[in-house]
């Protein structure tokens, strides 16, 4: 291998490392969107069983596949704003 063609091989390996770490990184930021957008989706249904008051806290997380703190501090924070009593 020339050296002409040792810096065109390196220069096309670094272009497609580069490429690589583009579609690493726009991969990485899809699944953090989507998964702010599950956790809101989930908080949304949190509330709404919450407001009903007439499910216990447990009923709460499993119809909304969460666990039972998070259903703890979402009412904390609806309380806090006054949206539950």
């Amino acid at each position: 291998m020339t050296d002409q063609e040792r810096r065109e091989y390196d220069r096309f390996v670094e272009v497609l490392s580069d490429r690589a770490s583009i579609a690493e990184t726009i991969a990485f930021e899809s699944e953090l969107i989507a998964e702010e957008r599950l956790e809101k989706e989930k908080t949304e249904i949190v509330i709404n069983l919450l407001k009903m008051q007439s499910l216990t806290d447990s009923q709460i997380a499993e119809a909304a596949r969460v666990d039972v703190d998070f259903v703890k501090k979402v009412r904390e924070e609806m309380k806090d704003r006054n949206e539950l009593r």
